[in-house]
């Protein structure tokens, strides 16, 4: 017979008593249990006064340096401890809503800019190439060839602006996109389903003061030539790239309205940030919400800020 081994070489038990103290025999030698409970008891203590700690106060990137002047847009003195928010004093003066237009969207400044881009945009030369089953042919743009060379497409080209008959393009200028601008205020102000009912005179639907500040064939090639920044020397990345921007077409335009609210209006310390849908159902961008349950169901998400 064999003699049958006992339980306690093959397992060893991992706490031994030598007198009166307790060891916890670990991988490398026993050590003293009276300092593992230690370490924990810390690990619990820190834990629980991490938990009551106050807060410390908040910090920016914007925080002058020690022994450096504060900034005189950054010197707290509203009421609630910081910057007074509400308009600006230019803000302030405008006493129409023309004049508080024109100093977000300044004639000799953004309007200019964006009347020179349409123009480029609408003589810029294109060659139409068909698409699959499209009937329409899309406009893609076209640089001239190396010289001594030729190009079916540079052949093809034209001009993006296509007249009919004895039609030629006229300029667009910083004060027809002003007149455009109006416009279109105008018909998201009464509710129009189209832009051609404020010029029916057949039905009543016609707006004098608009019928006297544009013809309607100007206000379509101001809607389809309007452009917001020269595309033609800084092609965007592809779609699929990490720094692809959807909002390229626009950017420019994005960034000076924020900087123009930046400077006329003063947000303040407080602020709160809330979560707003915008009514769309196009194509023209990708990112539509769908959510049933809102009075919105269709749009883009945005985050307005406000004061409290």
């Amino acid at each position: 017979m064999t003699a049958r081994r006992s339980g306690f070489a093959e397992h060893p038990p991992r706490h031994i008593r030598i007198g009166t103290t307790w060891f916890n025999m670990a991988n490398h030698g026993p050590v003293l249990l009276e300092s593992v409970y230690k370490r924990k008891r810390e690990t619990v203590a820190k834990q629980q006064a991490e938990s009551t700690r106050p807060a410390p106060p908040g910090w920016s990137q914007n925080m002058p340096a020690e022994g450096m002047p504060e900034p005189v847009g950054m010197r707290y003195t509203g009421a609630e401890g910081g910057p007074e928010h509400g308009p600006s004093r230019e803000a302030r003066e405008c006493t129409t809503l023309a004049g508080l237009f024109l100093l977000f969207m300044p004639l000799a400044g953004i309007l200019a800019e964006i009347a020179i881009d349409s123009n480029r945009y609408a003589q810029e030369m294109v060659t139409p190439v068909f698409h699959g089953d499209r009937k329409r042919p899309a406009l893609i743009p076209v640089q001239a060839p190396k010289r001594g060379t030729t190009s079916d497409a540079w052949e093809k080209r034209r001009p993006r602006f296509k007249p009919g008959g004895n039609e030629k393009w006229k300029p667009i200028t910083k004060w027809s996109l002003l007149a455009f601008f109006g416009i279109l205020i105008a018909l998201a102000a009464m509710g129009t389903r189209t832009a051609e009912q404020v010029w029916t005179v057949e039905y009543g639907t016609d707006v004098p003061w608009i019928r006297n500040a544009m013809s309607r064939d100007a206000f379509m090639y101001h809607r389809r030539y309007c452009h917001f920044g020269d595309g033609s020397c800084n092609a965007p990345p592809a779609a699929d790239h990490p720094k692809f921007d959807p909002l390229h077409k626009i950017r420019p335009f994005i960034n000076h309205v924020g900087l123009m609210l930046k400077k006329h209006w003063n947000i303040g310390k407080k602020i709160v940030v809330d979560e707003s849908m915008i009514k769309y159902m196009g194509r023209a961008i990708s990112w539509v919400m769908y959510m049933p349950a809102k009075p919105i169901k269709h749009g883009m998400l945005v985050s307005p800020r406000d004061v409290p």
